[in-house]
């Protein structure tokens, strides 16, 4: 069962968002994202800004395929670009988020328009519960999610 945890859709454009007071109540957690971005989307778990994070992805454009593995990063992400084609979906189930004995792994499927899709495995190196989850586009100074991109967190009982 999917309970709904929280649901925002902008109403003016943002350089990120933040999903907070998680209860530890579920399974696990899965964040849908369906958003336009100018740039790439990235993903912090409680404000975490260490180098705890490694995602290993593959991505393809329909001609081209791409691995990409990335450790000891300050985020992750699920390595599309939003800024090819503008518009796009992401899927992010966080296994075990509450368990306080294990580090935190998250499987990203995210897919662009008429550009790219990919699919990552992340790993976040802290047995810290996740009571919270950022989100933000390239991390850069005017890149922003625009108006009307929803973001759902859902707890899975």
């Amino acid at each position: 069962t999917y309970d709904l945890i929280s649901e925002q859709t902008l109403d003016t454009a943002v350089n990120s968002v933040t999903i907070s007071s998680i209860p530890n109540t579920y399974k696990d957690l899965v964040l849908e994202i369906s958003c336009t971005s100018t740039g790439w989307a990235y993903v912090r778990f409680n404000g975490d800004t260490a180098t705890n994070y490694s995602n290993t992805t593959l991505r393809g454009s329909g001609t081209t395929i791409t691995s990409v593995f990335g450790s000891n990063a300050t985020s992750f992400g699920p390595n599309v670009d939003f800024g090819l084609a503008g518009a796009g979906a992401v899927k992010i189930i966080v296994q075990s988020y509450a368990n306080t004995s294990m580090y935190k792994t998250a499987l990203s499927m995210a897919g662009v328009a008429t550009s790219m899709t990919g699919v990552s495995v992340s790993l976040w190196r802290s047995t810290s519960a996740v009571t919270s989850i950022s989100l933000y586009p390239d991390g850069y100074t005017g890149y922003n999610f625009a108006i009307g991109s929803t973001f759902r967190l859902w707890g899975i009982v």
